[in-house]
């Protein structure tokens, strides 16, 4: 029995001692609810984040360790991209951020170019033997999927990423999208190996704005969908309800290609010119009729490192928008009517860096680019004027949206233009209704879908009225077409499909 329930009465020395024995209880209950509660919130605080790999989304890199790794850290990866022979194809390759973060470090040690981003709560990525020291700067805000450098061999015998994911100081078992890697200090089996076969193969789903290269031509709709990781190539050809998906064309090109910039000749044939930013390789393409595959043009060279680029057609002409988020550098280039070449008319070297989206839309017969900076939330409104060879680009709108936004797709449904924003991270998807003059957007609707879409590719159908697209996510295949609603207050899935994973 316990005594305090006896019906004896204390003596007052008994009184003063029960006294202090319930302060003491009280004292050590309150004790051990406050540390299981600091306890519990510095887990919930601490919870890794949702890292992805720091290379562009369909790329495939081995990866490995081995016994004292650099500085001991036998959780630290080294990754490289394999070509089938075994190639290095590493070099220039961009460096993108594992989860949004803050610039801690950017250095250069033991002949080695490399940057930590810290996360919160202990948390912090490093990426080291970069080609060159970025210019970033301590303090700056860098959202998931932003390019903070380029892969190189600093301090290095071979062009290779080394990356740490690290915890209060300590390297730790890396995941990715959620799933730990094989190669670990825990595994010995894994360690070695580095440039020889059977290591362990992982393909990123590191991907922010990634649009299908859509176009329509004799009254059908396709698509071209690549993989980087591996060269394997396809057009699809749209049902013409938009339920599902036709394989007209399917073939192998090189690795790597990170950028697809869609056109129309004079004649109305579609076109595309492709970019591989590790290189600068360019090739100009024809698409041929019913989807059949695609017609070489023209290979060239351009400058390295573009990190994005916006097509859009003025008065006949085909132009495109291209920005470095890293240095901050802009062009618009006009494509000539060879469709094999293009002209520059207009250059700016000043633009803000750290740009994560940029986005053509058209509102009547007015052209405007959003841009926004995932890392810190900033958009700005720029719109588009001039001819031919005389074009201008200025501001019109600028403010602070949420953070880390990783897509946003222009669409028109009954006549009006919507964009469609999705956090890729956390599912938050909104439909916005860009307002006339480029003054911000309103917010039509906001849904919460799941996880992980990895592409958001839009397309018209029903005499071009009606507002869909085919939506993907490359870590499992899962595919849907979806349709706007009435007044973009929605949306809704008109089919669901399976293709293989790794799609860009």
């Amino acid at each position: 029995m316990n005594t305090f329930d006896t019906n004896t009465t204390p003596s007052t020395a008994g009184k003063r001692g029960w006294s202090r024995s319930r302060a003491r209880l009280q004292q050590t209950v309150l004790l051990t609810l406050f540390a299981v509660f600091t306890f519990t919130c510095f887990e919930a605080r601490a919870e890794r984040p949702l890292f992805q790999m720091p290379v562009m989304g369909g790329q495939t890199w081995d990866i490995s360790t081995y016994e004292g790794h650099w500085n001991g850290d036998e959780d630290a990866l080294d990754m490289a991209q394999r070509g089938d022979n075994l190639e290095n194809l590493s070099e220039g390759q961009p460096a993108l951020a594992s989860a949004a973060g803050e610039v801690e470090v950017v250095k250069t040690a033991g002949g080695a170019h490399w940057v930590v981003l810290k996360h919160g709560d202990g948390w912090r990525t490093h990426y080291v033997h970069l080609q060159w020291l970025p210019p970033l700067i301590v303090g700056q805000k860098v959202a998931q999927g932003e390019q903070i450098g380029r892969v190189g061999k600093s301090g290095a015998d071979s062009p290779h990423l080394h990356y740490v994911q690290e915890h209060n100081g300590i390297a730790v078992r890396c995941k990715f999208n959620g799933i730990a890697v094989n190669t670990h200090e825990g595994n010995e089996s894994s360690w070695g190996g580095y440039g020889g076969e059977g290591l362990e193969k992982i393909t990123s789903l590191n991907f922010t704005n990634n649009m299908f290269m859509g176009w329509k031509h004799g009254g059908k709709r396709y698509k071209l969908i690549y993989k980087p990781g591996t060269g394997k190539v396809k057009i699809v050809r749209l049902k013409s309800d938009g339920k599902g998906t036709v394989t007209t064309w399917q073939g192998q090109w090189s690795k790597g290609w990170t950028h697809f910039i869609r056109f129309y000749s004079s004649s109305g044939r579609p076109h595309a010119i492709l970019y591989k930013s590790s290189t600068g390789r360019v090739r100009y393409l024809r698409m041929k009729l019913w989807g059949a595959g695609v017609t070489n043009l023209r290979w060239t060279t351009w400058g390295k490192g573009w990190t994005d680029f916006a097509p859009f057609r003025k008065n006949g002409d085909w132009y495109f928008l291209s920005y470095n988020s890293l240095y901050g550098y802009a062009n618009i280039d006009r494509i000539n009517s060879s469709s094999e070449s293009i002209t520059n008319v207009y250059q700016a070297s000043g633009w803000i860096r750290g740009r994560t989206s940029v986005v053509h839309y058209k509102l009547g017969n007015a052209h405007y680019v959003l841009l926004y900076a995932g890392g810190t939330g900033k958009i700005w409104i720029h719109k588009i004027i001039g001819s031919n060879n005389s074009i201008d680009i200025y501001n019109v709108w600028n403010g602070t949206w949420s953070k880390n936004w990783t897509t946003f797709v222009p669409m028109s449904h009954d006549g009006v233009r919507y964009l469609l924003a999705n956090k890729a991270h956390s599912g938050l998807t909104k439909i916005l209704k860009p307002l006339s003059g480029g003054q911000s957007v309103e917010i039509r609707s906001t849904m919460n879908w799941t996880l992980g879409w990895t592409a958001l590719s839009p397309f018209n159908i029903y005499a071009n009225t009606k507002g869909h697209a085919l939506i993907y996510k490359a870590g499992t295949g899962t595919t849907k077409t979806i349709r706007l609603t009435s007044g973009g207050s929605g949306a809704q899935i008109i089919w669901s499909g399976s293709w293989t994973k790794g799609w860009k």
